[in-house]
């Protein structure tokens, strides 16, 4: 059966407030707004990577957007009737069509995957099936740097405004298994911040066949203050898979359209993913690794 992949986050309240993208002209760049997507993309990215690494389905998270995606059209980022933040839809954020080539090799499913799926499953004349797509087992990954003093670390509350708005799915289920296996060091495990694939893959012995696991930690970013660049996950373990991997995600998000100061001061802003560094994945203070800076072929 397919093995799933969920991270979660709590949107910061200064990228999730809408009010600076109020008063953004016809033409002009919504900074706030594009922040809260770059933001929210490392996110993703790092998804994308671990459900690569552990050979896992990522159910993409949702998104929280405070302007319209056509927002060179109109004043303040609205279309005139729309509310500010909301749900972005996929092709906000997204050029699915490029996720979806064989060659990218990425498995994702959009956020509403497991609602639809236990949906259908109840219309399904065979009750079996209903069974086939419960999730029924789940472990935990945090990325975490003190813990409690004794190896626990906080988990990643799901909240804030994105859970209020249309749009926003919960999933109860996964929530509930959670709870059950919290402190349960064989479910529940931990790794420091800046942790390197291998490191990820040793943490999580044991837990190959639980159908879904979850990734918390993941809310800083590298606009947060982090020495020398460092996020939670510090990426895969060679510097050619850092490359090969940021290669594939490059220009699967959208590039936003468009800003007009002038002829000359004009054009759109992409979204690229931050490509990993090995030479600066782990801090000192956590196990040392050594590092190869070479690209291997």
């Amino acid at each position: 059966a397919p093995k799933y992949l969920k991270v979660r986050f709590t949107v910061p309240e200064y990228l999730a407030d809408p009010t600076p993208n109020l008063a953004i002209g016809k033409g002009e760049r919504p900074e706030r707004h594009l922040n809260l997507l770059q933001w929210q993309i490392e996110r993703v990215r790092d998804g994308l990577a671990l459900a690569n690494i552990t050979g896992r389905t990522l159910i993409l998270p949702p998104m929280l957007c405070t302007c319209d995606r056509w927002w060179y059209l109109f004043q303040n980022c609205t279309n005139g009737v729309l509310t500010l933040p909301f749900v972005c839809p996929n092709d906000h954020v997204y050029l699915e069509p490029v996720m979806r080539k064989p060659e990218k090799m990425l498995r994702y499913r959009e956020h509403t995957f497991l609602r639809q799926r236990r949906e259908f499953a109840k219309r399904a004349s065979d009750p079996r099936r209903l069974e086939e797509r419960a999730i029924r087992s789940v472990a935990r990954l945090t990325f975490c740097e003190d813990g409690d003093g004794e190896g626990r670390c906080a988990p990643t509350p799901v909240e804030g405004i994105m859970t209020t708005l249309p749009g926003y799915v919960p999933d109860p289920e996964t929530d509930s298994l959670l709870d059950a296996i919290a402190g349960d060091p064989s479910k529940d495990v931990t790794v420091g911040y800046g942790s390197l694939a291998k490191h990820v893959m040793k943490a999580l012995e044991g837990n190959e066949d639980a159908d879904m696991l979850v990734v918390d930690g993941l809310g800083r970013g590298l606009n947060e203050g982090w020495d020398e660049g460092m996020t939670p996950f510090g990426g895969f373990d060679t510097q050619y898979m850092n490359q090969v991997f940021h290669k594939v995600t490059k220009w699967i998000a959208e590039s936003w359209c468009c800003y007009f100061h002038s002829m000359e001061d004009r054009g759109s802003v992409p979204h690229h993913m931050t490509p990993y560094d090995k030479r600066r994945g782990r801090k000192k203070n956590v196990q040392d690794v050594k590092v190869d800076t070479a690209v291997e072929s």
